[in-house]
């Protein structure tokens, strides 16, 4: 409860508060020439006299004056608001959005609307002031600090407030070790501990955290839990759940099984459906995803602006993203790198996984004796074992074993084992009868998930769903596949714990017109409208002097792989981009 004043005492009360105040204050106008410590030692001061003398009401009628607004509900914030505006001036609007901003514990931030998504989500420790004398409530002239406020009314004697301690390095001394298939990948989360002081190890003795993901707590304690729990060590369960881990435990026949995890496929872009129902998305909803994220690309390449402008913009885009395509652990996107990791993808994903809910449909009749089956007659397109010792599995046996190399995940590297190859075709592509006309044509691996597999097999190839400056989307809508098995490898490869994924052999033609790029281009509207075939070229490539024509005069580039002469190629490994479906077909999974 603040204490109000008794104006019985005003004549020799007041005049020994305002002896009081110069004496303390000297007589340096706002403390010009004082060091932070100075000025904070002051600023407190001022405040405790301040609070004593005036009520929560009347600090209200000073903010009112000044034109600053607050919540009637949260009184706590009147008196460092007012304190802070008297002593330092007034705070002006929010340059971002034109809002209100308001003063918290470590940096002042805004409580408006950026828009009818999001918040406005400008902080900072150096807020904006309004250079004009301060207004000060007639009544102020009967209360015992009138002095002492009159000598801040003018924007000339304020002092500039101190910066704030260390706040943007909260892990500072810490050092966090990182556990199992998180919401994001290791990497990530190690950029971000590393960038607020923190440290990350793989080790546990001597941690001052350890982070797992709920698949943990399910599928039993890994022997890094158990060793960090024994040692008292905080436990942070973040991440999403698992799914997946069910499929190794299943009753049912394994070919079951493994049609059965394509539900679980939603979580591997943060879709966690049994924690956040989706329930089927009509056509209109992945059309109106679909626009949100071309919209939001061709604002951000025109946008100007950048620092915590730029950063409204991002968090706009994700409001609204993750209202339309629900996550359990939803984030601001920082770059396009999280745009088309957890937007794009995320978006494609999930359109496969309903393509292929579709497929499946109800359980009634002879569904329920026989699912693959009606299944398989639904897919409308032929798989047919390949035999071991035919041409054709040698050759790709071959394709695969020059141009594969361990994926890497953080610090651990895996390799593959072929289980099958089929030979597969897609009713929804051109016949190899229709390739044959067609020029340039290559064999090239695509990387595929099993959610998506069934996309691929019953609908065709579909293009990228729009142009992001990062590996996978920089061609725009187009088609990409690799020379490399070990790029097809690394988008299909999904966790440790499910790790089974499928590769597709496609044939594809590059057109009459064939254009080489070793970064992103600035526009790909011209590559779409023209048709061309472009080839991204990368880092490493294949062997050109062992590539070899293949049946119906198609190109394999099949060969060890070698360094280019590309080294500052934003890409890894070649990729090539079509932009006609009619242009691909498919011809194995591997």
């Amino acid at each position: 409860m603040a204490r109000r004043y008794h104006r019985t005492e005003k004549s020799g009360h007041a005049e020994q508060v305002a002896k009081k105040a110069r004496s303390e204050y000297g007589n340096e106008k706002g403390g010009k020439g004082k060091s932070n410590p100075d000025i904070a030692a002051a600023f407190e001061r001022f405040c405790r006299e301040i609070s004593e003398y005036l009520s929560v009401e009347q600090m209200c009628q000073i903010l009112e004056s000044n034109g600053q607004q607050w919540k009637d509900s949260d009184q706590d914030a009147v008196v460092p608001k007012c304190l802070d505006m008297v002593y330092y001036g007034p705070l002006d609007n929010c340059p971002i959005c034109g809002g209100n901003l308001e003063c918290g514990r470590s940096e002042y931030y805004c409580t408006s609307a950026y828009s009818e998504w999001s918040t406005c989500t400008f902080t900072t420790r150096d807020p904006p002031r309004r250079e004009e004398p301060l207004v000060l409530p007639d009544f102020i002239k009967e209360t015992p600090v009138y002095n002492l406020l009159k000598e801040h009314q003018d924007p000339k004697s304020r002092s500039k407030r101190e910066q704030f301690g260390p706040g943007d390095k909260p892990f500072t001394g810490m050092t966090i070790s990182l556990c199992g298939r998180l919401s994001r990948t290791q990497q990530r989360w190690k950029s971000i501990i590393e960038e607020h002081g923190g440290e990350v190890t793989n080790s546990v003795p001597g941690i001052t955290c350890l982070v797992v993901p709920p698949s943990e707590s399910q599928r039993g304690r890994s022997s890094k839990v158990a060793e960090a729990m024994l040692m008292g060590m905080i436990l942070d369960i973040i991440g999403l759940h698992q799914l997946g881990i069910a499929a190794a435990h299943c009753m049912l026949d394994p070919m079951v099984a493994d049609f059965m995890k394509v539900c679980s496929h939603l979580m591997d872009m943060g879709m966690d459906a049994p924690d956040l129902p989706m329930g089927m998305l009509s056509d209109v909803h992945l059309q109106k995803c679909e626009e949100t994220i071309q919209e939001f690309v061709e604002k951000i390449r025109a946008m100007k602006v950048e620092g915590q402008r730029a950063m409204a913009v991002w968090s706009d885009f994700s409001q609204r993203w993750f209202t339309l395509l629900h996550s359990t652990s939803p984030f601001i996107f920082k770059d396009f790198k999280d745009m088309a990791n957890h937007a794009a993808a995320g978006f494609e994903t999930v359109r496969d996984i309903i393509a292929a809910s579709h497929l499946v449909e109800n359980m009634r009749g002879s569904t329920i004796d026989d699912p693959l089956t009606e299944c398989y007659k639904r897919l409308g397109s032929a798989i047919i074992p390949m035999d071991d010792d035919s041409e054709d599995y040698k050759m790709i046996m071959n394709y695969l074993g020059k141009t594969y190399e361990p994926v890497k995940v953080g610090n651990i590297s895996y390799s593959v084992l072929v289980e099958n190859i089929f030979a597969v075709e897609v009713s929804a592509c051109p016949s190899m009868e229709e390739m044959k006309k067609l020029p340039n044509k290559v064999l090239l691996w695509c990387g595929t998930r099993s959610s998506n597999l069934m996309r691929h097999l019953n609908r065709g190839f579909f293009p990228a769903v729009c142009q992001i400056p990062d590996p996978g989307y920089m061609f725009g809508k187009a088609i990409v596949c690799s020379d490399a098995a070990a790029e097809a490898a690394r988008y299909g490869f999904t966790a440790v714990h499910r790790p089974e994924g499928f590769l597709l052999l496609a044939v594809a033609s590059l057109g009459e017109e064939i254009i080489e790029i070793t970064t992103p281009p600035k526009e790909t509207k011209s590559f779409e409208e023209k048709r061309l075939g472009v080839i991204g070229l990368g880092r490493k490539k294949t062997n050109e002097s062992e590539h070899f024509v293949w049946k119906d005069d198609i190109r394999v580039p099949c060969g060890s792989l070698v360094p280019s002469e590309h080294k500052d190629s934003v890409l890894d490994y070649n990729e090539y981009a079509v932009y006609d479906p009619q242009q691909v077909s498919g011809e194995g999974e591997v």
